[in-house]
Parts: C-alpha cells; sequence; structure tokens
C-alpha cells in the first residue's frame, strides 16, 4: 500500500513569495528577516510560521489530504504599523490558493486572527500580531 508524502516546503515558499509580493514587506520563514528588527521605526515585516499539519483520506490513502494550519506574525515599531501588516498580510492571503506543482489546493481561510500586543523585551518596544491560517492540499 502507498501512501502519499506531500513536501511543505513548495506550499510554504508560495505563501511568502505572495506575501513578499502583495505587501512589499521583509516576509521571514520561521524568524525574523535579515535586518528587520533593526528597520522597525519605520517599517513592519511578517513571519510565516508552520504550526500543524494533519492528514484526511480515505483507507487506502490516509495521508491524501494534507491540512496546514500556519501563523503569521506581523511585527512593527507601533501598533499602527503591526496592525497596517496584519492587514496587508489577511489581504494577500485570504481567499487566495496558491499554486503548487503536481498538488491542489484550497483557498486560505483566517483560521484565528488576533488583536496587537506589545513585546518589551526588545527595546525599542515592538507590537505584533500573531493571525492562523488554514489551507487543505491533495
Amino acid at each position: 500500500m502507498t501512501y502519499t508524502a506531500h513536501n511543505p516546503g513548495p506550499l510554504y515558499a508560495a505563501i511568502v513569495t505572495r506575501l513578499e509580493t502583495q505587501t512589499g514587506a521583509a516576509i521571514g520563514r520561521s524568524e525574523a528577516p535579515t535586518g528587520a528588527a533593526k528597520a522597525l521605526g519605520t517599517t513592519a515585516y511578517a513571519v510565516v510560521h508552520p504550526i500543524l499539519e494533519s492528514f484526511e483520506g480515505s483507507i487506502g490513502d490516509p495521508h491524501q489530504i494534507d491540512v496546514y494550519l500556519f501563523q503569521v506574525t506581523s511585527v512593527g515599531g507601533s501598533a499602527a504599523h503591526a496592525q497596517a501588516m496584519q492587514h496587508a498580510v489577511r489581504a494577500a492571503l485570504v481567499g487566495w490558493a496558491p499554486t503548487v506543482t503536481g498538488r491542489a489546493t484550497t483557498k486560505i481561510r483566517l483560521a484565528d486572527g488576533s488583536g496587537i500586543a506589545r513585546d518589551d523585551g526588545v527595546q525599542p518596544p515592538a507590537f505584533f500580531s500573531t493571525d492562523r491560517y488554514e489551507i487543505f492540499t491533495s
């Protein structure tokens, strides 16, 4: 019996590329983009974090459908910058279906939104939001 094994790399690469082109901001993959924190006074950035991958399918291939849950952390030097980045990310992702060679994808949906929080652990303080998104692929 052969099970499907999808590589999540191309999906996340497509998401990062979409965010870079649609927002014009620096986008990191599981870590802040190089130099982004130093520019927080005037700009914002976002970081894509894979969170969970679950599977659905038939008895013959229980891994046929992958369900990906991922988080995008939007960071800014002020609450307004972080919220503007959060909105730009949502506008770029919600309702968009990534193109990934060899796979069918659904449109991305916002699974859980968040407000804006302040991080005083860095100086000057940074502001951030953590929205979670979901997509199905097969």
